[in-house]
Formats: structure tokens, sequence, C-alpha cells
């Protein structure tokens, strides 16, 4: 993964102009795109996805995307930018978050980098989500005992999820729709219960998700919608 140079302001600054030119990203103009493709790296940090991860979204090649966001390519066909316009759209969460996207930037800065470490203890210290802080709600009034933003190891190097709830459940919570999202999410599901098999694994999702996304969570013990926590409170009792 190579090193990422952009400090704090500049991505900040990065930021705030795909925040300007996309009307606080509620339409992507893909002309700008095109012109700039180095905010794509703004994209990337609102889906909270590595290089290859967010290449693979937009059917690209990861040394493309990772020329894109450093000015070595400079500009893309309109043709191309309409058709990443098109998938940024679908996949945009529904609650998008500027300290969220920062925290995103914060984290793989750190592991491109080579400071892993630093980046799960950043993680874990991380502000709690509106969904998460719903969850941790619901768990203080059960009086259970948890840990939020747990680091769990597995064959594939350590991973953070949401909230360990005593030694039996781990929880996972989003606000995304994004089918991407939904397969990272039910690969860590996967990788947890091949280390932690005693573990019940719980997803968190919100109401209105397709069938399609909802199938790539299918590695999860139960599947939750936000709206409607009682399958939680039942695991909880």
């Amino acid at each position: 993964m190579p090193k990422d140079k952009m400090n704090e302001n500049k991505f900040k600054n990065l930021f705030y102009e795909a925040s300007r030119y996309t009307k606080n990203f509620q339409k992507i103009d893909h002309v700008i795109i095109a012109k700039r493709p180095n905010l794509l790296k703004v994209f990337r940090m609102i889906h909270g996805l590595g290089l290859i991860d967010f290449a693979k979204l937009l059917k690209k090649n990861y040394n493309t995307i990772s020329q894109y966001e450093l000015g070595g390519i400079k500009s893309i066909r309109e043709s191309e930018a309409k058709r990443i316009v098109a998938i940024l759209t679908e996949e945009m969460p529904t609650n998008l978050s500027k300290e969220q996207t920062i925290q995103n930037f914060y984290k793989f800065k750190e592991l491109s980098s080579g400071g892993a470490v630093q980046g799960f203890k950043r993680a874990e210290k991380a502000a709690l989500t509106n969904g998460e802080k719903k969850i941790e709600k619901l768990l203080n009034e059960y009086g259970i005992k948890f840990e939020p933003h747990k680091t769990l190891d597995t064959n594939i190097g350590p991973l953070n999820f949401d909230f360990l709830v005593g030694n039996k459940l781990l929880i996972e919570c989003t606000d995304s729709k994004s089918k991407q999202k939904a397969e990272s999410l039910g690969f860590r599901a996967l990788k947890i219960k091949q280390a932690y098999p005693h573990l019940t694994t719980v997803v968190i999702i919100p109401y209105g998700i397709t069938n399609g996304v909802k199938r790539r969570l299918n590695d999860f013990d139960h599947i939750i919608f936000s709206n409607k926590l009682d399958g939680l409170e039942t695991l909880l009792k």
C-alpha cells in the first residue's frame, strides 16, 4: 500500500471542495469528476474503503485509482466519469458524516504508513456514530457489560468491530445500503466466526435495504433492522 503523504488540512480542503462542487454531496456532476479525478479520494474516504476495495467498487485497477488520487492522471473521459458517478451516487451512504470521513482518512493514512496498531487504537477511541449511540443506550439500559470499537485478532490480522457484548455477542452497525459495504461486513463476519466460533454475530442495518444487499450479510447469525431493535433486545435477555 503506497504511503499517503496528504496531511489532515489538505484532506479537509479537498473534502470542502468536493462538498461545494456537489452541493453537499447531493448531486455529483460527472464533468467535475472528469476534470478533477483527485476528488475521488474524498469519496473513497466517505465509503471507508481501501484502494483495492474502492477499485473493485468502481471496476477499475487499484493503481489507476491511486493515480487519480495522487494527480498522476489529471482527467478522465466524460463517458467514464459518468459511469463512475452513477456507481458513487447509487452507493452513497444515507447518513454522510464529515467526522467519520475524516476518521477514515486517519485510519487509512496510518495503515499506509505502516502504523496499523496506531490505526486500530484510533478506531477504538473514535466517537460513536448516531446508530452506534442507539445501540449503546440499549446496552446500558440492560446493564450489560460491553466494549465499543473492539479490536479482535483473526487469520487475516486484527479487525475492529462496533460492539463486543460480554464474551458472547458481537454487533456491527451500519447506515449504509451499499452492496460493497455489505460484502465487506459479510467477509468480516465469516472471519470472526472462524476465529471465535463461540461468538454470536449480529448486524444492524437500515430499513429498506434491498434483498440483494441483505443476501451479502448471510454469514451473520442475526440481521436486525435499525428501526426495529426488539430482535436485539431478545438476544440481550
